[in-house]
């Protein structure tokens, strides 16, 4: 405690949970290392670095999680779209019964057995009904163009930009940008996505390591005057 470590390891924050105390600060970490027994840390030995969490005060979010309900979305739209191949490019609907009728549970799944075996598979597309008997094929109301899935994988991805904070540039999308955009892009993605969080980390040292070490004479220092271009804001000495 109160000295320069001599290593450091990253850890999964899935697997650190924190220990509090009766005044609901955290006293000690368990690290769960998920063969053996779980690691206790005491506080000095951690470094907490986290981002901003809505709900919760020591939990961190990730950007992406901010857009994970997007990308959930995404996710459903491209099953679904398998499920329509499987099922013949058919959005499927509902066999209706004339008034006064009844099917029996064996009838019933007789039909859907069929049904599924003459119309399932791309193949089968645009297969012919055959007249059941009472039966009428009612389709569903939504055809597959009005779900409109390009549009929102278009807004699933505005969203991921947003929170991570990517040009387009970066993503290789280079429509109606010219090299001086492009240029000022990556200029401002550096200035106001990576730097502050650069700044951010190198605080997290500061105020949980180095502040109290030796006077606070020590800072740990990213070394971006290695990456060709990059300029640092002036901030205030620490000692």
């Amino acid at each position: 405690e109160n000295q320069v470590p001599s290593a450091m390891w990253p850890l999964p924050a899935n697997r650190v949970k924190p220990v509090f105390g009766e005044n609901g600060l955290p006293v000690a970490w368990v690290y769960d290392p998920g063969k053996g027994k779980p690691i206790r840390l005491e506080s000095h030995q951690v470094l907490y670095d986290h981002l901003v969490h809505p709900t919760s005060v020591w939990d961190g979010m990730s950007p992406l999680d901010a857009a994970g309900m997007d990308i959930r979305q995404e996710y459903n739209v491209g099953i679904w779209n398998g499920a329509f191949l499987e099922n013949g490019c058919d959005p499927g609907g509902r066999y209706e019964l004339s008034e006064g009728g009844a099917l029996s549970p064996d009838q019933a799944r007789d039909i859907l057995r069929h049904h599924e075996d003459r119309y399932k598979g791309p193949s089968n597309t645009a297969g012919p009904q055959i007249d059941m008997g009472g039966l009428k094929w009612k389709r569903n109301d939504i055809p597959h163009k009005d779900m409109s899935f390009e549009k929102q994988k278009e807004i699933n991805l505005q969203a991921v930009k947003m929170v991570l904070g990517t040009p387009d540039v970066l993503l290789g999308i280079s429509k109606d940008q010219n090299y001086n955009t492009s240029k000022n892009m990556i200029r401002s993605f550096w200035d106001h996505v990576l730097l502050p969080r650069i700044d951010s980390i190198e605080e997290v040292f500061w105020g949980q390591l180095t502040w109290n070490i030796d006077g606070g004479k020590y800072q740990v220092l990213a070394a971006i005057g290695e990456i060709e271009g990059a300029s640092r804001r002036r901030r205030p000495s620490r000692a």
